[in-house]
């Protein structure tokens, strides 16, 4: 149920903040290499033991592995049957992260999707750590999305990754035009009076957050529909009267009809994802050039 798989990932959390301990301690980088140390520090060890830091941090590595595959198995419970029927068919998303979202992230005990997004703190001005104050979002579960979650749906290409490039095109289109309208500074990082002019890091930043809160509304609605949850129009629509503005790629329906695709089917569509996914980094390429961003960070 979902007390093992919780406890699992406290587990999974406590060995893999261990091995990271022990990887910096012995001055290994994430993939076993060692790092670079400034000439003005001394590491000098011995050679027993650089042998034995080693056979400490691979032992610290299979335990990581067995917790991993123990979670794999856990959310393919069908007691919990939204990674089965759901999670499973978005490219990007694993099982480890599939029970980081169960165990932490429960849209049963969340009323709107809104409060969703405090809950994460992926949000604009729910998503800052003030020094003193208790944290008003879960750190653990924002890292996650944004910094796992969200890298692998950029880095795999999932469907999600167009509302990410959808996104930052929308952001250079919005600040050429404040910049011609002079309410934004022409020079990229300063401020000169008027609204600071974001990087292309910064549009990044933005991206992968609206891109998440995406993920995350169809994670509301895919969790409540198979659990037997009525599902609550978000805040904004139901309250404000506001709907989302932009292309919608994916819902909780169209996921579920992977389900029923036959091979040919899913590599067809597959290839479609890639087809626009790249189309969308050229056009984000070309503006990026046009309006003189770091086409490093396109």
């Amino acid at each position: 149920g979902i007390s093992d798989i919780r406890c699992c990932v406290n587990m999974y959390k406590n060995v893999q903040d261990d091995r990271i301990r022990l990887s910096n301690q012995s001055k290994k980088t994430k993939t076993g290499e060692n790092q670079k140390i400034p000439e003005n520090q001394k590491w000098k060890i011995s050679d027993e033991q650089i042998k034995f830091n080693n056979e400490t941090i691979e032992y610290r590595k299979q335990i990581e592995q067995s917790v991993k595959t123990r979670l794999e198995e856990l959310v393919k419970n069908d007691d919990y049957p939204i990674y089965n029927n759901f999670l499973k068919y978005i490219t990007g998303l694993g099982g480890v992260s599939s029970a980081i979202l169960l165990c932490t992230f429960r849209p049963e005990n969340i009323y709107y999707v809104s409060n969703m997004y405090a809950y994460a703190g992926i949000v604009t001005g729910k998503d800052r750590l003030i020094k003193g104050q208790k944290s008003t979002f879960d750190t653990y579960l924002k890292s996650k999305l944004l910094g796992v979650i969200g890298t692998n749906f950029i880095k795999l290409k999932s469907v999600y990754a167009l509302y990410y490039y959808q996104k930052r095109i929308h952001l250079i289109n919005r600040d050429i035009q404040l910049v011609a309208q002079g309410k934004m500074s022409k020079k990229i990082g300063e401020q000169e009076g008027k609204l600071k002019r974001p990087s292309a890091a910064h549009h990044s930043r933005m991206a992968i957050r609206h891109m998440i809160q995406m993920f995350v509304r169809d994670y509301y609605v895919g969790y409540r529909t198979i659990m037997g949850i009525p599902v609550v129009p978000g805040y904004a629509e139901d309250v404000l009267n506001l709907n989302h503005v932009g292309e919608s790629f994916v819902n909780f329906d169209i996921i579920q009809s992977w389900a029923s695709e036959t091979k040919d089917e899913r590599a067809e569509r597959r290839q479609n994802t890639l087809r626009q996914i790249d189309e969308s980094r050229k056009t984000l390429q070309e503006l990026m050039i046009r309006y003189d961003y770091k086409e490093s960070e396109c």
